[in-house]
């Protein structure tokens, strides 16, 4: 990634999340990594005054298949956030999941930038990469 940037996760599996951070790591030491397991949290974070000093530069890699909340409440969630916080994050799918039906509900959602079937790979990475120059 070009420029240094806030790469959120949100992941409910620990493990998961862990190798999602080395491989950010290893593709950009210089980006700034924030694992949330629980949703929750990574809600609040985005509702705190934390995700508006980080500006238009932050990532959100979310998972669609969580217990709780899932990703498709997460979004729902995101997009009821003021528009000046929802305009400071780039939400992107990471899952497992290959149900068609997942892929297209994604593309009809208007903070969901792209969809990426696990695991994440520099491909993946370049891309998101590219998505931020065009914004």
């Amino acid at each position: 990634m070009a420029a240094a940037k806030s790469i959120l996760v949100v992941k409910d599996n620990k493990t998961d999340s862990f190798i999602i951070q080395k491989v950010i790591n290893g593709y950009d030491p210089a980006a700034e990594v924030l694992i949330f397991n629980q949703p929750e949290k990574g809600l609040q974070f985005l509702k705190g005054k934390n995700a508006s000093a980080m500006g238009r530069n932050m990532v959100i890699l979310l998972d669609i298949g969580m217990p709780d909340i899932d990703g498709w409440q997460f979004i729902e969630e995101f997009e009821k956030l003021p528009e000046s916080i929802q305009a400071s994050g780039r939400v992107y799918i990471l899952t497992s999941s290959i149900d068609p039906g997942d892929r297209q509900k994604a593309g009809s959602l208007k903070s969901v930038v792209s969809y990426f079937s696990r695991p994440l790979t520099t491909i993946g990475l370049k891309q998101i990469n590219m998505d931020d120059r065009e914004a």
